[in-house]
């Protein structure tokens, strides 16, 4: 949108103008990449955080029974062992450590949130269910922020 503004501001650089909107067009691609690929760390984290919890010294009951049905997500999987998928991360070199933090706490925020302590509580997979729990990290967790 900003390279649409200036497009439109500045008569005299159309050129230029023209090639930085043709260089961000080029880069959707890889944003699209990147927001999927940051939905399936966050999901994954579960995991990661179960066994951080229970690998602790004085571990507590509840830190060994940490629900990680959200790292088990069935469409996350589909995501994941997607060709196209696999070939975009691997373009793009997308990697846990650059993002790490950021998905730490994302995930602190999901598991505060009631929707994922809903999700969590249901004993059988839904695909409706796994489907909404993604599209709600994207959308009230990830995109506000």
């Amino acid at each position: 949108m900003q390279v649409l503004y200036q497009l439109e501001s500045n008569e005299a650089d159309k050129i230029n103008t023209g090639k930085i909107l043709e260089s961000r067009l080029d880069q959707t691609p890889r944003l699209f990449a990147y927001l999927i690929y940051f939905i399936t760390e966050v999901a994954r984290y579960a995991e990661k955080d179960a066994n951080i919890k229970a690998s602790k010294h004085l571990a507590t009951a509840a830190d060994k029974n940490i629900n990680t049905k959200l790292a088990a997500n069935d469409l996350l999987w589909i995501i994941l062992e997607n060709h196209s998928y696999i070939q975009a991360n691997n373009k793009y070199k997308f990697n846990f450590e650059s993002t790490g933090e950021l998905v730490r706490k994302t995930y602190q925020e999901l598991i505060a949130t009631e929707t994922y302590k809903q999700y969590i509580t249901q004993q059988q997979r839904d695909v409706k269910a796994e489907r909404e729990i993604l599209f709600f990290i994207f959308s009230d967790i990830m995109l506000p922020d």
